[in-house]
């Protein structure tokens, strides 16, 4: 498995350093622009993890905003495998300073469903630069994950955006917004594959 740290990058890494319910503003604010250079870190970094940057991949954060907000790891291990299945995108893990925990248990659910380990099988991006995520994130074939500042990222980055959203989470007052953006509460997680599907412009 392929783990590219921000915080101790290897030398090839970069340089630099419900249903799914839209958004309610009209029109969504426009996807955040990236720079060449991070376009270009973007790629790199994309290779270092084993991805082309002609490969899909769907962005995973297991993590953010508290243990109450992380989503379940069976459920969010579900949606995104669901997605994979249905589109051929490749797993990609987001894991932040604090996400250790989260993602753990992400790994031992997707390895649970597909019958592994899972530690093989998912490439992770561990604490990157926020402009360097952005652009990552933006290149995503879409993105999933709880209530977390990740979560707004991919929304603002333009990536196609599914939130899921539990009962400490006020999704009316704090979900994602973006021009292909929502959220779905826990209880209907199942959905949530064909529901990113949709936010993605694709048939479920």
């Amino acid at each position: 498995m392929r783990v590219a740290s921000c915080d101790s990058a290897p030398a090839a890494a970069p340089e630099t350093g419900p249903e799914a319910a839209l958004s309610n503003l009209n029109p969504a604010p426009d996807p955040l622009i990236q720079t060449e250079q991070i376009q270009s870190d973007a790629n790199k970094t994309l290779n270092w993890l084993g991805i082309s940057s002609a490969s899909s991949f769907i962005a995973i954060h297991p993590g953010g905003g508290g243990r109450p907000k992380w989503p379940p790891s069976a459920a969010l291990a579900a949606l995104a495998r669901g997605f994979c299945k249905k589109t051929g995108a490749r797993p990609l893990l987001i894991e932040g300073p604090a996400d250790e925990a989260p993602t753990a248990l992400f790994k031992a659910a997707w390895g649970a469903i597909a019958h592994t380990s899972g530690a093989e099988e998912i490439p992770r991006l561990v604490s990157p630069p926020l402009d360097l995520l952005s652009a990552l994130l933006a290149r995503s074939a879409a993105f999933v994950g709880g209530d977390s500042g990740v979560s707004h990222l991919a929304a603002l980055s333009g990536a196609p955006t599914l939130a899921l959203f539990g009962p400490a989470s006020n999704p009316a007052r704090w979900g994602p917004i973006g021009p292909r953006a929502g959220w779905i509460s826990w209880n209907k997680a199942d959905e949530g594959a064909d529901s990113l599907m949709r936010l993605a412009g694709r048939e479920p």
